[in-house]
């Protein structure tokens, strides 16, 4: 699967379609560690945009603009690998987030795609697919 999306609507598309606020200079496309606006709950429940960078960053490494460890996550196996199993809630996007810290305390928020399946349309080119979130969900 490409590692590449553009995100096409414009706020006023977002908002109207989603129901939350935030902000969207319109088109952009994001590619592995690049930063993208990932629509995500806080604590109390409320929905908030979030700019984020595609990958998550090794805990390891000293510097986060390495290459990132991970750009997907399959679905079926966020729950079980310890890399992406967190604190057992689900997000309401279909990315998995995190705040990176390293020792020197340098922070990043960073994502990573969820792939499910691929439908009979995108199955005849390749076997995984970004999961769509239905907007009752």
């Amino acid at each position: 699967m490409c590692g590449k999306f553009t995100q096409m609507m414009s706020w006023q598309a977002v908002h109207d379609y989603s129901d939350f606020l935030g902000a969207s200079d319109g088109p952009e496309t994001v590619t592995p560690m690049r930063f993208a606006s990932v629509l995500c709950r806080t604590d109390e429940g409320q929905r908030e945009v979030k700019r984020m960078r595609w990958g998550f960053a090794r805990r390891t490494v000293k510097d986060p603009t390495e290459r990132p460890e991970h750009i997907h996550a399959r679905a079926e196996t966020t729950d079980t690998k310890p890399t992406f199993r967190k604190d057992g809630k689900s997000l309401g996007i279909a990315v998995l987030w995190e705040g990176w810290i390293n020792q020197n305390e340098d922070k990043l928020l960073t994502f990573v795609m969820v792939r499910v399946a691929a439908n009979r349309l995108i199955g005849t080119i390749t076997d995984r697919m970004p999961a769509v979130i239905q907007p009752a969900d």
